[in-house]
């Protein structure tokens, strides 16, 4: 029953293989030949439209002075076969409102690494171990639009999107990169900000490229001891690397939308972790208590839009004491909330 709850709650991605020096052509990222293994960053003009970033090649929608917005989705499962993958055009909102618009408007590169067909799996205890090691049940296998699966590079998913996002961050002068992962995804976006993290300190990237803030979205982490972690749990492996992250200045933000991970049977609620971060629970009104996938979705969209709206009040009963700005924000959590 478990199961089938989460594959509903699969979340699309992808990219398209390119030779070094030759520019991506411009499409519509969720259309490419799922025949093929396609990883990587998408730079995005509009919720659909978009170009990869290829090393040594000109992006026409990333530039390297504005501040940047990379999103990771998460688990992929019969993504690949449907031939579907996550835009910013988010259908569960029942809006057509380009929830990365009010980002690009505000002067901001908007982008995707995909990793759907890594991410294209049965279990979804198979998809969080790509995100960490190759050496996982299932290796880094790939999945293709007739289902069936091929050998992947000996690398972990976050190993290759940092790979593939290092170059456009090479000399970087942007005000912020910002990291945001829904669900599995928030495992990748911590992995691959210690990893860009880690670069900075060696020197290989500048200091911008390490990232300003890591937003995680409904946050999904699995129980038990994982061998390819030396049997750790991976929330566990998570909270160590906030915890470092944030040592080099990183802000933290969590928003749970739903109960997909936290239920205490298969998922980790990681509480110790959200205690960790500027965390929202967020409460809607919008569906019914049993549509998981639509209230998973939820955390999406509502952060994505939240850019265009003012940071919202912080709501204190009457006669508690006033707040003191030096020890506590005087708003609420939002993307449009400023650096605290």
């Amino acid at each position: 029953m478990y199961r089938q709850i989460l594959s509903g709650l699969a979340l699309l991605g992808a990219a398209t293989a390119a030779t070094a020096q030759t520019a991506a052509p411009v499409i519509n990222v969720d259309q490419v030949n799922y025949n093929q293994l396609d990883f990587g960053v998408y730079f995005l003009n509009t919720e659909r439209q978009g170009q990869k970033f290829v090393a040594g090649a000109t992006n026409q929608f990333y530039d390297r002075t504005r501040p940047t917005m990379i999103y990771i989705h998460g688990w992929q499962n019969g993504a690949t076969q449907a031939q579907r993958r996550e835009t910013f055009d988010r259908a569960q909102a029942q809006t057509a409102t380009d929830f990365a618009q009010v980002w690009r408007s505000r002067g901001w590169n908007v982008g995707i690494c995909y990793w759907n067909q890594f991410a294209d799996e049965g279990e979804v205890k198979d998809a969080e171990a790509k995100v960490w090691s190759a050496n996982g049940p299932r290796g880094m296998r790939w999945r293709n639009a007739a289902g069936a699966y091929s050998t992947g590079p000996a690398k972990s998913a976050a190993t290759l999107c940092t790979e593939s996002l290092a170059p456009a961050l090479s000399n970087f002068t942007g005000s912020q990169l910002r990291l945001v992962g829904h669900s599995l995804g928030s495992q990748m976006v911590i992995n691959v900000g210690m990893q860009l993290s880690d670069r900075v300190d060696a020197g290989t990237l500048p200091a911008r490229a390490r990232p300003g803030r890591i937003a995680l979205l409904d946050p999904a982490f699995l129980r038990d001891a994982r061998p390819y972690l030396n049997n750790r749990w991976t929330g566990e492996v998570a909270r160590g690397i906030v915890a470092h992250l944030k040592t080099k200045g990183v802000i933290f933000e969590a928003y749970r939308s739903s109960g997909a991970t936290s239920n205490g049977f298969i998922g980790d609620a990681n509480t110790e972790l959200l205690r960790m971060t500027a965390f929202t629970e967020l409460v809607s009104s919008y569906y019914q208590l049993w549509q998981f996938p639509e209230k998973h979705e939820h955390a999406v969209w509502h952060y994505l839009w939240s850019m265009a709206f003012t940071p919202p009040a912080i709501d204190r009963p009457a006669g508690s004491p006033p707040l003191h700005p030096a020890d506590v924000m005087a708003v609420a959590p939002s993307a449009a909330t400023e650096d605290y």
